[in-house]
């Protein structure tokens, strides 16, 4: 058994900007495709999907609206992910 992670952070995306796009937003709907029938993908997404308006915890069905291009590049992966069944799971 082994494991090999990717990440990227709101710390890199600022400092190297959307040259991260491709790690953060596009990687994991990739790696949700080639994972399809062969192992769970678990996808760690952010708070930073949203604008940080409401004055309670966020719920699943809460609107996005990120503020930020981190929390764009987080919301274009959690939409790739998910559109990679059968066994993908997003985390905020």
């Amino acid at each position: 058994w082994s494991s090999d992670v990717c990440s990227s952070d709101l710390a890199a995306y600022v400092q190297n900007g959307d040259a991260l796009w491709p790690l953060t937003a596009e990687l994991p709907g990739r790696l949700a495709g080639f994972s399809a029938g062969q192992a769970r993908l678990v996808h760690v997404s952010t708070d930073l999907v949203f604008d940080g308006a409401p004055e309670r915890p966020y719920r699943e069905d809460d609107p996005v609206g990120p503020v930020h291009a981190y929390g764009r590049a987080k919301v274009a992966a959690e939409h790739a992910v998910s559109a990679k069944p059968p066994v993908v799971c997003a985390l905020r």
